[in-house]
């Protein structure tokens, strides 16, 4: 099996089993998993609420590796604590993921660091 396929597939079953539990799953996300915001402030396409988490929550929300900013540029953080999303959010769907892919695969522009022009 290719690499890439064994790690997507390996995702994908990690989902399946927070989705079966339903407790308390902010404590169960990972590091890469790809999570859908609930709260939609800045009134963003549904591709562009995915994001990929960096395992990090703390006051100001949960880290994000890449996603979205407010201005709809696609941004990467710098590092842990740069680039927080507030608000809930949930496990993305595997639609939205191959979606928020797309877009990404698409972005014309640079990707920029979170904060910088």
């Amino acid at each position: 099996m290719d690499k890439n396929i064994k790690i997507m597939t390996d995702y994908w079953k990690d989902v399946a089993e927070l989705s079966k539990n339903e407790k308390n799953q902010k404590d169960l996300y990972k590091s890469g998993f790809f999570l859908y915001e609930l709260d939609n402030l800045y009134e963003r396409k549904d591709s562009h609420r995915v994001f990929i988490y960096t395992g990090q929550l703390n006051a100001d929300g949960w880290g994000v590796l890449i996603g979205w900013d407010s201005d709809g540029k696609l941004r990467k953080s710098t590092g842990y604590g740069n680039f927080q999303y507030g608000g809930d959010v949930r496990l993305a769907t595997q639609e939205e993921v191959e979606a928020f892919i797309w877009d990404v695969f698409n972005y014309q522009n640079p990707i920029r660091e979170y904060g910088r022009p």
